[in-house]
């Protein structure tokens, strides 16, 4: 009952008497039903059988020595017992109530589990969290860096080595997932905590014979009593199980929530990166089936074929800035938030690194150029030689020529009607919108929001390693470190911006609803939309739900649901994320 009332975020003192009524009358009609089934066994044991025993409906009284000599017969009880659901005997003879010791051990099932099977978890009112001793069980899973103490109904203390999420499936066919479940190897059973449960909005119903999970409204599992404990029976999903019920493998959820994170790459990429940035999960294998069908990218990709590339994908320049590759793409539809219709790439062809800039008409192209080659040539020491672009006209105008020719700068053209000649910024512009239209999609982002998409993937790209480089990345090229992209974030995510002192007062609430919409020029922080103040901030402290829309949840979260995570940029300036060089303008 206690249970009841504590799963109920509000609950009125007529609710707790009318819970209180109908506990007491199931348990008057359950004594009742007792009474009378003793009462008639107590009647039938009394009178003996005639002629074919007590199963005939007709019989006289039984005495010591019959006509014949026989023995009374006792009569056999028909009725289940209301302990084991066993016939044969009643409650009061059942042989599981008499090995009771104490009617309150089942409260922390620290008692011998040997009856149980590897696949059955036991129900745990007096356990804090979830814990498993198989590791095998994780289909998400994280080492501690130091051991977490446990202590057990016995007062022995068992080190927890490691949290992740467990996944399995119930007879229903539905998959219900765990999070926070701690791997506690000398702990020989599977615990599923109550109180976990009910601090994430789990109704968990008590009765006799069996404990029912309701969520939202509807049952998530029945959990049948068996013996002093209550069992839950289910199949444990192995990895390739997870793989084909869920569209991950064995690291589960963190190949798809890094595959979000990174603008939907593909897994080889992944799988590249992990070996040469810093902040990644290991992944074991280059296989794309490690996440399958993902709906941002079916939505957002494209399905035509890319150009033909040339024979030979590395770089033959000799530094940054020999040769620099540029293009616009647009006009966009929508305009974005920022009024922007473009997007102006620059490409250093020795790093690949990518520079962004949004406008409003291409008129500002020039300016920007200046700009981009300002920027670009002081921070990396050396001058922009060469620059390849289309024929446009924004690209072609007697300004624009002039100006390469006083800087030195030799400007190459591709011919008319051959997108093929300016190839690299094709496909640098191809990958960037296919990148935020994933992102858009798998997240629900408002259209109005791509040109934050357009720099976020850009940030991205800059920070992945590419056909030309798979030992290094952009970033790592030009300044000589290794990428750590422990900050990144899945683009879209909702959660709460943290408020400073100066802009609330006592009482007001200590943050805002807002939406993630990427990464902070020239700073750690990260570009939030304020819901409450309808603007743009930049912020260090930042809780984001990463989980994409309901329409894209492969299971069922019992126990965590959210997924959040602690959005706050690390302060130690050694940890830099390496310049932006993107200009927002969206």
């Amino acid at each position: 009952m206690v249970r009841i009332i504590e799963a109920h975020d509000k609950v009125t003192l007529l609710d707790a008497k009318e819970m209180l009524r109908r506990e007491f009358e199931v348990i008057k009609k359950r004594e009742e039903k007792e009474q009378a089934f003793n009462a008639s066994t107590r009647e039938r044991g009394g009178r003996g059988g005639r002629g074919r025993g007590s199963g005939s409906r007709r019989g006289g009284r039984s005495t010591s020595g019959g006509s014949r000599g026989r023995r009374p017969i006792k009569s056999e009880f028909r009725v289940s017992c209301f302990n084991c659901n066993q016939y044969g005997h009643k409650r009061e003879d059942c042989p599981e109530l008499k090995n009771d010791k104490t009617g309150d051990e089942f409260v922390f099932s620290a008692t011998s589990c040997a009856q149980v099977r590897a696949a059955t978890w036991l129900l745990d009112s007096g356990a804090s969290c979830h814990m498993t001793d198989e590791l095998a069980d994780f289909v998400e899973y994280q080492e501690l860096k130091s051991p977490i103490s446990i202590t057990v109904a016995n007062g022995q203390q068992l080190p927890a080595k490691g949290r992740g999420s467990v996944r399995f499936a119930l007879q229903s066919g539905r998959v219900i997932k765990l999070t926070d479940v701690l791997h506690v190897p000398q702990l020989d059973r599977k615990l599923v905590s109550v109180p976990a449960l009910t601090a994430r909005g789990v109704l968990v119903q008590f009765e006799r014979d069996r404990t029912t999970l309701i969520m939202a409204g509807e049952t998530v599992g029945v959990i049948f009593r068996s013996g002093k404990l209550f069992a839950w029976s289910v199949e444990q999903l192995e990895h390739a199980q997870v793989a084909q019920v869920t569209g991950i493998s064995k690291q589960g959820s963190d190949n798809v929530l890094w595959h979000a994170r990174l603008g939907h790459v593909s897994a080889s990429k992944m799988f590249a990166m992990s070996k040469v940035c810093g902040g990644l999960p290991a992944l074991d294998h280059e296989d794309d089936h490690m996440i399958a069908v993902c709906g941002g990218c079916a939505q957002g990709k494209m399905t035509t074929s890319p150009f033909a590339r040339k024979s030979g994908s590395e770089v033959k320049t000799r530094h940054p800035l020999e040769v620099v590759h540029t293009d616009v793409m647009g006009p966009m539809k929508p305009k974005s938030k920022g009024g922007a219709l473009y997007v102006l790439t620059f490409i250093d062809d020795y790093s690949r690194f990518v520079y962004e800039y949004l406008l409003t008409s291409k008129a500002q192209l020039f300016d920007r150029f200046r700009e981009f080659k300002a920027l670009a040539e002081t921070q990396t020491g050396y001058k922009v030689k060469c620059l390849r672009s289309d024929n446009g006209g924004e690209y072609t105008s007697q300004r624009f020529n002039q100006f390469c020719a006083l800087s030195g700068i030799v400007h190459q053209t591709s011919a008319p009607y051959s997108p093929q000649q300016n190839d690299l910024a094709e496909r640098i512009n191809r990958t960037l919108a296919e990148m935020a239209r994933s992102m858009m999609h798998y997240m629900e982002v408002d259209r109005q929001w791509w040109g934050e998409a357009v720099m976020t993937a850009a940030h991205i790209i800059n920070r992945i390693p590419n056909s030309a480089r798979r030992d290094k990345t952009p970033v790592g090229v030009l300044t000589g470190e290794q990428t750590s992209l422990d900050y990144l974030r899945v683009f879209g995510s909702s959660g709460y911006v943290h408020l400073d002192k100066g802009k609330r007062t006592k009482w007001d609430a200590k943050s805002h609803r807002c939406i993630f919409l990427g990464y902070a020029e020239n700073s750690k922080a990260y570009r939030v939309c304020d819901f409450e103040d309808q603007r743009l901030v930049k912020t260090r402290t930042v809780t984001l739900d990463e989980r994409p829309p309901s329409r894209y949840r492969d299971v069922v979260l019992v126990n965590g649901g959210r997924d959040s995570r602690s959005g706050t940029v690390p302060a130690d300036d050694d940890d830099d994320w390496g310049a932006s060089h993107s200009g927002h303008g969206s």
